[in-house]
């Protein structure tokens, strides 16, 4: 959403989640932390401060303590790492899923190594009744929602005139239905307390990029970006 960084320290920097690093306090951060980062592209890099207005000083910690996040698709990959990278920065976590338990557990354990809270709640974010348990759940355990990561999403991996009715369908509902439920529930609970960051996933394929067999994947990913552009306003 639009911000300005001279206003908002506390925010979440695009590509994706590129929370304020300086070199200096790197090798501060606990290897899993470190690990986290680094699948999302963020390797103990320099963070431009100086071309935002903002000094070393006030950026060398830009923390999220006290916040709460829900991260869709929370139990592996960009999940995972992004779930343990607001962890790092003391944030609490609600890991949401939708099939796989024992690695959102697993993820809950390595969130709480972190020493921040967490819990993991079942989700598939094509059905609101779903979404909306999720979000009470989190609100129910932390009081709060602050931060919303929509990064729940499948990828079938079908060529054109392989796509069934059936692939199109699930790939729509999960990687864009999904991101509009989520935003719109989590947008209410922010909404009361006039304050909440959201961060949506979307992908290169989005922007135009044409990817081999990925044709509804595509199409759900470039929905994201509109989806987003216009829920800003």
């Amino acid at each position: 959403m639009n911000y300005s960084l001279r206003q908002s320290l506390d925010v979440m920097l695009p590509a994706p989640l590129r929370l304020a690093i300086t070199k200096a306090t790197w090798k501060q951060k606990p290897p899993l932390v470190q690990q986290a980062y680094g699948l999302l592209g963020v390797n103990g890099v320099s963070f431009p401060y100086e071309r935002c207005g903002l000094s070393e000083k006030v950026v060398l910690w830009m923390r999220f303590d006290g916040k709460t996040a829900v991260v869709t698709g929370g139990s592996r990959g960009i999940g995972r790492a992004t779930a343990l990278a607001l962890a790092g920065e003391g944030c609490n976590v609600a890991v949401g899923y939708e099939k796989n338990s024992q690695k959102a557990d697993d993820a809950v354990r390595a969130i709480r190594s972190l020493k921040a809270q967490a819990i993991a709640v079942r989700c598939d974010v094509s059905k609101r009744s779903d979404v909306e348990a999720m979000f009470k759940a989190a609100a129910a355990e932390f009081g709060k929602v602050d931060i919303l990561v929509n990064n729940a999403g499948i990828d079938f991996g079908t060529p054109m005139l392989e796509t069934t009715d059936e692939i199109w369908d699930r790939t729509l509902d999960v990687n864009l239905k999904g991101v509009f439920l989520c935003t719109q529930i989590a947008a209410r609970y922010m909404v009361q307390r006039k304050y909440g960051k959201i961060v949506n996933i979307s992908s290169n394929s989005g922007f135009g990029i044409a990817v081999w067999g990925e044709t509804a994947y595509a199409a759900s990913k470039a929905g994201v970006i509109q989806l987003t552009k216009t829920a800003a306003f």
